[in-house]
Parts: C-alpha cells; structure tokens; sequence
C-alpha cells in the first residue's frame, strides 16, 4: 500500500509514519530501509531508484517525498507512471500540506495511493493532546498553561509544540505540574517579545525592521502560519485590547483580519507560506 498523507504538521505526519511502520510484522519491521526526500530538491529518477530497488532479503523499503506538491508536471507523470506498477517491497508516502487538485497527473496519482488526512487538532481535542504528552514525558500540565502554549504557538504546530514541552520538562525538574509561569518564563518571553516588536515595526511603518524579526523567527523554525496567529493575537491585544490610539478600531480589524485570510489561505492552497507570510508584513506596514 501506498499513501499520500494530508497534513501542516509535520510532527503528526511523523507520528502517522511511525503507525505504518508499527503495523508491519516483526521480522519485516526489523529490516525496513528508510529514506527521506524532498519533491522541490530531489531529482524524481532518484526517488524513483530507491522506490524501484528491490531490498535484500526480508526486508522492506519505506520512500518518503516531502513537500510532493511542488513535483512540477514532469516529475508528476514520472511517478504517475511507476505508481501503475509499483514494487511491493517498497511502501511510497508523499507528503503534502493540502490535498492536491490541480494536473490530470495528480488525480491519476491519487487513484493509485490511499489518502490520509490527518486534520489539525482544535479546542479541546488540541489541549487534550498537550496534556498527554506532557505526562509522556512524565508531568503533568496546568489547564492555563496549555492555553497560553496554544496562544504562543498555535494549534498546527505540533513540532513545536513536542519541542518546547521538552524544554519545559528540564526546566520544572522534580516539580510535578508544568504551570503558566513556567510557560511565560520559557516559551512566551522570546515569542512574545518578537512579536511585539514585530507589532510596533508595524505600527511605525518600519518595512524593513519588520522583515528582519519576521527573518529571525524563521531562521528559529516558526512557521509561517505560526507567526500569522501569533501577530492577529498581539495585534488584537495591543490594538483592541488595550486600546492604542495609534490607530482606529475599525483600521485594527482590517488588518487582523488581512493575517487571517492569508493565514486560512495558506492553509486552504498550494500557495507559498512565506512569500504570502512576506506580503502580508509589507502590506501592514504600507497601511495598504
């Protein structure tokens, strides 16, 4: 079987494969090949190669294509064509962030793969997934802390979120609970105050400090989508919330609302998130 696997999240994709693999017999478990590429990188005759190559013995190979929707149309009739007769020692993932739908290669790719759409976990199910993998990680978390965590970071970030829970283990040491002061001394005081910053380079117009910090954030693997919720939430907490006279309510409001289409488009097509993530923070500080 072969699957193309839906998701923003990189860490429930990873999740997901570590699923199959736990489905396979021992003996074949033991001997699987793994091996990552990447559609906008790798050159298909290679990912093809590994894909066709049969394995030694018992053993099974697992071919992994990340970012598959930027194979371009060649690429796409390539793995439309070994899909019509694949090897089956080999299990192919292609991993995209949404379902594709353009090119008549796709669909004919689709019907030769098992779709799995892995949705973003939301309210509840999100704060119920945090706190278990607090206590896998052996603590328990604090019903406020996964709300700011959730604030901070946002729902489809489960990397991240894996990533800072870690931290934040080491840092309560033999303490039991996680609480919200920890999460504003380890997670909230950078982000935070980045995107403060972020919000009065926007507020004075200033382009190119603006881009900077929407640099640096990247360079510390915040996803774009990332930095879109958390810059609509400190702008509706400096703007409305606190009521700048800055600028008008109704101003305020277009701008949250310009960060959360781009965000839901982002999210909705196979647009580039940092090029819509880049606009956008020009856009805000042009006043558009």
């Amino acid at each position: 079987m072969n699957y193309l696997l839906v998701s923003h999240d990189p860490y429930r994709k990873e999740k997901a494969i570590k699923e199959l693999v736990s489905k396979f017999p021992p003996d074949i478990r033991q001997a699987i090949t793994l091996n990552s590429f990447h559609a906008d990188t790798d050159k298909i005759e290679d990912i093809l190669l590994e894909a066709g190559t049969m394995p030694f013995g018992n053993g099974h190979r697992m071919v992994i294509v990340k970012n598959a929707e930027k194979f371009d149309e060649g690429q796409l009739k390539a793995m439309s064509t070994y899909l019509k007769k694949p090897l089956e020692t080999t299990t192919l993932i292609l991993e995209v962030e949404t379902e594709p739908t353009r090119a008549k290669a796709w669909e004919e790719i689709k019907r030769s793969l098992k779709t799995v759409v892995l949705e973003n976990l939301t309210g509840n199910a999100f704060d119920k997934w945090v706190s278990n993998e607090a206590k896998l990680l052996g603590k328990d978390i604090a019903r406020d802390a996964v709300l700011l965590l959730r604030q901070l970071i946002g729902e489809g970030a489960g990397q991240t979120i894996k990533s800072e829970l870690e931290k934040l283990v080491l840092y309560v040491a033999d303490q039991p609970e996680i609480t919200r002061r920890d999460v504003e001394t380890m997670v909230g005081k950078t982000k935070d105050e980045d995107i403060f910053e972020l919000t009065r380079m926007i507020t004075n117009k200033d382009a190119k400090g603006a881009m900077r910090i929407v640099s640096a954030l990247l360079a510390e693997k915040t996803r774009p989508h990332e930095i879109l919720g958390l810059l609509a939430w400190q702008l509706r907490k400096y703007y409305l919330v606190n009521n700048s006279a800055r600028v008008s309510k109704k101003e305020a409001q277009v701008k949250i609302e310009l960060l959360l289409n781009t965000d839901l488009a982002i999210k909705r097509s196979s647009i580039d998130p940092m090029v819509a993530l880049e606009v956008s923070i020009l856009k805000l500080c042009a006043g558009f």
